[in-house]
């Protein structure tokens, strides 16, 4: 008899034990099930709100151009087009290009301005 109920202890703390460790795998499924799920969602949500700002962009940009299209239809943006593109000009008027150099300032011919190595160097032939 107390080997029976031995026998039996022995199975019912076996089943308590697999039951214990099938519910921790199950529990640690669940887990990581649920991060995956968030990690998913956070991604899309992300990428759902760069879609949205793309889009506004794209609204603004139409909103600008239909503006510009608008501007030019009527003659006087088309005068301002012409005039700022091909460099037209009215009769009698003169068209004035002002160039400045790669730092933003007007060049000069002043000698005086450079340094005497630089005369130097131009008089040679490399010149800045």
């Amino acid at each position: 008899m107390r080997r029976m109920q031995g026998r039996k202890r022995n199975q019912t703390s076996w089943l308590w034990r697999a039951g214990l460790v099938l519910a921790l795998i199950f529990a640690v499924l669940s887990i990581t099930r649920t991060v995956f799920v968030f990690f998913q969602a956070r991604t899309a949500f992300r990428e759902t709100t760069a879609v949205d700002e793309s889009i506004a962009g794209r609204k603004q940009e139409i909103t600008e151009l239909e503006e510009r299209i608008a501007k030019l239809k009527s003659g006087e943006g088309l005068e301002m087009e012409a005039r700022g593109r091909l460099n037209l000009q009215k009769p009698d008027e003169h068209v004035v290009v002002i160039v400045e150099d790669d730092k933003g300032q007007a060049t000069t011919t002043d000698n005086t301005r450079r340094s005497w190595w630089k005369n130097m160097l131009g008089w040679v032939g490399v010149a800045w």
